[in-house]
């Protein structure tokens, strides 16, 4: 799969400003259309991503419809945001990293979604991600996510 991987680090005073941080740079790079955005905001609400993991993440993403290029933009936030946990609606978690995917092709968006779950029930390879420079980051990211096709 032809993908881009974008790792930026950013500070978002909550879930919504954390996907628009991810959303933004996905369409500055010309990867999603100007829609993209709103739809991964309204997704999020019926659906949340936020997972329990060692080191909790929120996947966020929406329809095919609203990407021009298949990419992924991980945000290492400075601060913890809450997204509510997508397996106990009732429940929210703090958290620290938000990988926004963006996949053009519909039928590979959940086997894409099991891959990064995969890569990143290891906690110690979150744990190495918030010491890595972001290009850095960015070739291991993508060398663990591309290694089970």
């Amino acid at each position: 799969m032809d993908m881009k991987m974008i790792v930026i680090d950013g500070e978002a005073q909550n879930w919504e400003e954390a996907i628009r941080l991810t959303a933004g740079e996905l369409g500055r790079k010309g990867c999603v259309t100007g829609q993209f955005s709103e739809h991964c905001i309204e997704r999020e609400k019926k659906f949340p991503t936020g997972l329990e993991m060692e080191v909790p993440i929120a996947i966020p993403h929406t329809e095919s419809e609203y990407v021009v290029q298949t990419a992924i933009c991980f945000l290492r936030l400075k601060n913890p945001v809450r997204f509510v946990n997508m397996e106990d609606a009732e429940g929210t978690l703090e958290v620290k990293y938000v990988l926004n995917l963006a996949i053009k092709e519909k039928e590979k968006q959940v086997p894409m979604l099991q891959k990064v779950i995969e890569v990143f029930q290891d906690g110690r390879f979150l744990k190495q991600a918030s010491m890595l420079a972001p290009d850095e980051f960015r070739g291991t990211l993508l060398k663990r996510l591309m290694l089970n096709d």
